[in-house]
């Protein structure tokens, strides 16, 4: 373990005022920053930082992703970027899992059948089928929580976020699944309005467990 020279740690508190009769002040913790001079681009020995902890208490409609780069709102903006795939790829396997565990397969879709097709076309497949389910989830994110690191050797700044829908988990299930019958063939479509509550509840189970079997299958 490379010894860490020297760190800061700051808060950047923004302070909220609301005025309900009477004058009320808020505080907002935005970011935290930590400024390293080795290797580690987290500043100190780190295992998750806010955001990935943030987002792992509510994964059914929260995301986190990281981003470097020399300038930070680069690297913001990669870090947005990463948690908008991540929830994603997160949303396409939980109705893929879920079709599974109410007896039908959507497999075919998301590029996972990949008989007959080489691996450009079904990673074009996944990508857009990835894409149509959940882009309207993805549009209504938002940014909850921030962390901010800079590494003095390397000269550049590694950035996580956590986004979160901003609405109902119900409401959010509901629009995927819409997405979902509109993309499938008149026979799977069938298949999931028949089974309709049970693949709903079902995708919600899967996203809400999504951080525990993510960390089983490293």
């Amino acid at each position: 373990m490379k010894r860490i020279i020297s760190v800061i740690l700051c808060s950047m508190v923004v302070v909220l005022m609301s005025v309900v009769g009477s004058s009320q002040a808020k505080a907002l913790v935005l970011a935290t920053v930590a400024i390293a001079t080795d290797d580690d681009d987290r500043g100190d020995e780190v295992k998750l930082t806010e955001a990935e902890k943030y987002a792992e208490k509510m994964p059914e409609k929260r995301s986190a992703g990281k981003g470097v780069a020399p300038k930070e709102s680069m690297a913001r903006q990669l870090a947005r970027l990463d948690a908008r795939a991540n929830f994603a790829e997160a949303i396409s396997a939980a109705v893929t899992s879920a079709a599974k565990d109410t007896g039908g397969d959507l497999s075919q879709y998301a590029g996972d059948d990949e008989e007959g097709m080489n691996v450009e076309d079904a990673a074009s497949r996944a990508k857009t089928w990835k894409e149509s389910i959940s882009r309207e989830i993805i549009n209504n994110t938002i940014e909850v929580k921030k962390n901010v690191f800079y590494n003095k050797r390397t000269r550049k700044y590694t950035v996580y976020v956590c986004l979160e829908y901003n609405g109902e988990v119900s409401n959010m299930v509901n629009q995927v699944v819409k997405n979902v019958r509109q993309k499938v063939s008149d026979k799977d479509r069938k298949r999931i309005e028949a089974n309709l509550d049970a693949f709903e509840q079902e995708i919600e189970a899967k996203l809400k467990t999504r951080i525990s079997n993510d960390k089983n299958n490293e």
